[in-house]
C-alpha cells in the first residue's frame, strides 16, 4: 500500500513538475510563471506546489478511502458500533493508518 502511495505521488510530481507544462501555463498565464525555455519562476513554483499538494490530497483522500473504511467496519463489528463506522472511516483517514491495513 505505501508503494502505491509513493508511485502515485513521484507520478504526480512528476507531470506537476514537468517543465512542458510550466512553458504550457506560461501561455495560458503570462510570463510570470515560467520562462520562454520552460525554467520556473518563483510564481510558477509557487502555483505549482500549490496544485501539486491540492491534487495529492484529493487523490489520496479518494483512492486510499476504500482502506480505511474497511479498518471501520472492522473496529465496528469488534465493538458492537454499527452506527459510527462511516464517520469513524472519515477521522480515521484523516488522523491515522493502520499498519494491518497499509499491507494489502
Amino acid at each position: 500500500m505505501y508503494m502505491m502511495k509513493f508511485l502515485t505521488v513521484v507520478l504526480l510530481f512528476f507531470i506537476i513538475a514537468n517543465p512542458a507544462l510550466f512553458k504550457a501555463m506560461r501561455g495560458v498565464l503570462g510570463g510570470w510563471v515560467a520562462s520562454a525555455e520552460g525554467l520556473p519562476k518563483t510564481g510558477g513554483l509557487l502555483l505549482h506546489a500549490v496544485v501539486f499538494a491540492l491534487v495529492t490530497r484529493f487523490i489520496m483522500k479518494r483512492l486510499f478511502r476504500r482502506r480505511y473504511s474497511q479498518y471501520a467496519e472492522d473496529y465496528a463489528e469488534e465493538y458492537g458500533a454499527e452506527d459510527f463506522a462511516e464517520d469513524f472511516a472519515e477521522d480515521f483517514a484523516e488522523e491515522y493508518e493502520d499498519e494491518k491495513y497499509a499491507e494489502e
